[in-house]
């Protein structure tokens, strides 16, 4: 996790409060900071522009490192390369090992062994396309010098944050979080009612574009937005029905019990590539011990892997993830987090989310993070995303019901009972079924009306 803020505006005065809108996300990236302007033929640390006068200038980026890849110098950023792009970075592209050998071949030389300069080079060599080939997790800001223009994107299922907002005359400002843009001149923060409401009705903390603030977006994922002088432009390179129905389906289950095997082996092979010790958030369930059993199978050693208890045995995971990470041979550790502590935190968290702390299992990663921190681990894999792919959550289940319903009729009483039953019956689903099935069952409460919105103080 590293901190990414900039702008493109033409005209705009850029002093010490550019520093302070990239400083203060610094739990982002606590090993190194940097600016760029143009003119400047690499980065420069944050205090160096607190000590000198306002400069006025159409870009500026800021970053904030987390070091994975490259501990050295060469892999600083904002990263310039010959010239004529300049990169500020969050996250990972890990199929980097692979582009650099294809942009070798192609005539590109590195100073760095990290995956930034990857990126960067890339977009030298691709333009806009290159994004279509990065595997990871991002968020980036590309200032083109020749084209006097800037480039965002975000990754494919927006892991990576990245806001934005209209700043100055017909340009932008972006960051990784929202409290650094409220740094920037002439930007304030309110709060957005129908996204505050929409929560309260459903849960959900984020939904689209949406940032809880007026005119602050998030850049959607699987998207870019271009901004110079003929104003702003935005555009997708990803839709995932699209990446769905473009697939080949295999003939077999066991086809397709090999090709997912084949996806998942080469999953974690890619994101063990780091220069920082790595370890894995383990429960008891299939997804975080299957991506453990590949790491110690790719003879990844020394691999540590941290659980979360409960105080319900019934709940507590605890004892089976200690049998199998001892079975994996994993330095294993348990995590406690009880109500006192979560209580205790509960701003804190809040002001690090910038949005309600919308579940217990937000806190939990939070504890378990902290412990992996406090033992050296900096890169964490876990299963998140796993219920997605098997089909683990109620909105599954229904969806396999009403399928059912249509390919195979005869079986949808038993499938529908099993449902009901794994839902909690009836009275659940006339409560609560708007959040999975919208417009068949009851309707979402109307809870706009209900909220009250306080002036700023």
């Amino acid at each position: 996790m590293c901190g990414i803020a900039g702008l493109w505006a033409p005209e705009t005065s850029v002093g010490p409060w550019f520093a302070d809108a990239t400083e203060i996300a610094r739990h982002r990236g606590p090993d190194k900071d940097g600016w760029w302007v143009p003119g400047m033929a690499g980065p420069e640390r944050l205090e160096t522009l607190r000590q000198r006068p306002p400069e006025t200038v159409d870009v500026a980026l800021g970053f904030l490192a987390l070091k994975i890849l490259d501990l050295t110098p060469t892999g600083d950023q904002p990263m310039v390369r010959d010239d004529r792009a300049t990169l500020t970075f969050n996250g990972e592209i890990y199929n980097y090992v692979e582009i650099r050998e294809e942009l070798r071949a192609r005539g590109h030389t590195f100073r760095s062994t990290g995956d930034s300069e990857v990126l960067l080079r890339s977009y030298l060599e691709w333009g806009i396309d290159a994004i279509r080939r990065f595997d990871g997790m991002w968020a980036f800001g590309i200032y083109d010098h020749e084209r006097q223009g800037l480039l965002l994107s975000r990754d494919r299922f927006g892991e990576k944050p990245l806001f934005w907002t209209p700043f100055g005359d017909g340009g932008v400002a972006f960051a990784s979080e929202v409290k650094q843009l409220a740094r920037f001149p002439a930007v304030e923060l309110c709060l957005d009612a129908h996204r505050a409401s929409a929560f309260v009705a459903t849960g959900r903390p984020y939904d689209g574009s949406s940032s809880w603030f007026e005119r602050i977006h998030q850049l959607e994922p699987g998207s870019w937005l271009w901004v110079d002088r003929d104003g702003i432009r935005t555009g997708r390179y990803f839709e995932l029905r699209d990446e769905v129905a473009a697939v080949e389906p295999s003939s077999t289950p066991e086809a397709w019990s090999e090709r997912f095997a084949e996806a998942l082996t080469t999953s974690v092979m890619r994101r063990l590539r780091s220069d920082v010790p790595v370890g894995t958030s383990l429960s008891a369930g299939i997804d975080s011990s299957a991506i453990m059993a590949e790491a110690t199978a790719l003879g990844h050693t020394g691999y540590h892997s941290f659980t979360l208890g409960a105080e319900d045995s019934r709940l507590d995971e605890r004892p089976e993830a200690q049998a199998f990470a001892g079975q994996m041979s994993s330095i294993w550790h348990g995590v406690n987090a009880d109500g006192a502590t979560f209580a205790a935190e509960w701003d804190r968290q809040t002001w690090h989310q910038e949005a309600p702390v919308a579940s217990t299992s937000l806190f939990g990663q939070w504890k378990v993070m902290e412990a992996a921190r406090a033992a050296g681990v900096v890169v964490m894999l876990d299963g998140q995303g796993s219920d997605e792919v098997l089909g683990g959550y109620h909105k599954f289940s229904a969806a396999h019901v009403l399928r059912t319903i249509q390919d195979r009729p005869w079986a949808a009483p038993l499938e529908s009972v099993r449902f009901l039953r794994q839902l909690g019956g009836i009275a659940t689903i006339t409560r609560d079924g708007y959040r999975y099935l919208p417009g068949r069952t009851t309707s979402a409460p109307d809870v706009a009306s209900l909220l009250r919105i306080a002036p700023p103080v």
